[in-house]
């Protein structure tokens, strides 16, 4: 499943003849952890710095009454076997991922074949945001979809990540949209 949260999924749709309302990651995934509490399903989210992770912990457990966190662990980890051993064990229905892409894909998909079922997501910066560490975009930005854009001002290292992956991203979908 792909959520279209980013601009290039957005520009992707209209290319092939499709559209769909934006839903930024980090709202999805916050609405899915309080769903999860409501019906006291457990949640595992492994990512970020040590520091970052605990602190969206923390915050999450406090904002969302009833949210049963079950496992929680930074992504600075070398054995992805430890990992999948601590999940299997502790058997959450919902896992959120922020790795950062491509590694928390491909992590996901190894993590289907090993683990008991589970709805695994990709959430990319959303602990940043969680744990207090990066603001959200003012609401104007959000409002026309150029969050992308704001956080790519504020943060200059993201320029070198996200700009030559988009041209790329979207002759991709130019060479494939018939198929899409």
């Amino acid at each position: 499943m792909v959520i279209p949260d980013g601009v290039g999924v957005k520009i992707a749709l209209k290319l092939t003849g499709k559209s769909a309302e934006r839903i930024p990651g980090v709202d999805f995934a916050k609405r899915l952890l309080k769903e999860a509490a409501l019906s006291n399903i457990p949640v595992a989210i492994i990512g970020s710095k040590e520091e970052i992770v605990t602190k969206a912990v923390e915050n999450l457990q406090r904002e969302i009454s009833g949210l049963n966190i079950v496992y929680y662990h930074n992504g600075y980890f070398d054995n992805d076997d430890e990992i999948y051993g601590e999940l299997k064990k502790r058997s959450p229905k919902l896992i959120l991922i922020a790795l950062g892409s491509p590694r928390q894909e491909k992590f996901i998909y190894e993590a289907k074949n090993r683990l008991n079922p589970a709805l695994m997501i990709g959430i990319g910066g959303s602990l940043d945001v969680w744990s207090g560490s990066v603001k959200r975009a003012p609401k104007i930005f959000q409002t026309l979809g150029l969050e992308w854009l704001y956080r790519t001002v504020t943060q200059p290292s993201r320029f070198k990540r996200i700009f030559p992956a988009l041209p790329l991203f979207l002759i991709k979908v130019l060479n494939y949209k018939d198929r899409i």
